[in-house]
């Protein structure tokens, strides 16, 4: 039937992959050519083509009931708008996060998942400090991701060794330990030898990404960052989650 509703939206969402390969083609592409200009506002020009681009993304996504990418690509059209309005936070940090951002949305098109968000993953924040823990949390909020938000080591491995996360932040410059030996400590649970951990820190150099590896951990997101690049990165890493693992979650 033409008007079968059902078939309206299959056929949505063929057409939605035909060209989703296609948008994320031109994603690359527009990274590249960020990062090979120099002056701010023709960076800025670069990323506001990108947002551009993630919003037809976006709103075919939406429209063909594919949930999931419709939340990811959202999040990642609101950074670019905010890059390319504020060209003054683009940095290596934030560029970063948009390829990976970029690769993962190429991942869930390759894989053609049907639609479901990530709102009953398990992320757990760890910051000593008061003002840098509920500014995790408003970004995590931004993403739709309830969290548990933490600033006492001790508590975080009580927790770790209690639940399975899927998704760990922890702060690096902490008075009683650092970012790195909690890390291992929360490796060691078998039910987070395999949580993504991403360190937040002003620590961004060759030897502290080094630390950060041995310790377990997968990634840096750079202080100061924006909250909608945190709430990004976190969707990025939780895309990469295998669905049943999310949905005990939930």
């Amino acid at each position: 039937m033409p008007n079968d509703p059902e078939q309206l939206q299959a056929d949505l969402r063929q057409r939605l992959l035909s060209n989703a390969k296609t948008v994320c083609t031109s994603l690359r592409q527009g990274l590249t050519q960020c990062d090979r200009r120099t002056a701010a506002p023709e960076q800025a020009q670069a990323l506001a083509e990108m947002c551009r681009s993630v919003h037809s993304l976006t709103g075919n996504a939406a429209v063909s009931a594919w949930a999931n990418l419709a939340h990811f690509s959202s999040a990642v059209e609101a950074l670019l708008k905010e890059l390319s309005q504020r060209p003054e936070k683009i940095n290596a940090s934030s560029k970063l996060t948009l390829r990976q951002a970029i690769d993962a949305i190429g991942r869930l098109v390759e894989k053609g998942e049907q639609a479901r968000r990530w709102g009953g993953s398990k992320v757990l924040v760890v910051d000593d400090d008061v003002i840098c823990r509920e500014t995790l949390r408003s970004a995590l909020e931004l993403a739709d991701l309830p969290s548990i938000i933490v600033g006492d080591p001790e508590l975080a491995l009580k927790l770790a060794q209690e639940n399975s996360f899927d998704l760990v932040f922890l702060d690096v410059d902490m008075p009683e330990t650092n970012g790195y030996a909690l890390c291992e400590r929360i490796r060691a649970f078998p039910a987070n030898q395999k949580t993504s951990v991403v360190f937040v820190t002003v620590l961004d150099d060759v030897e502290h990404r080094t630390l950060a590896t041995r310790s377990g951990g997968q990634d840096f997101i750079a202080k100061p960052f924006l909250l909608v690049e945190m709430a990004v990165k976190a969707l990025t890493y939780l895309s990469m989650k295998e669905p049943e693992k999310l949905q005990k979650a939930a």
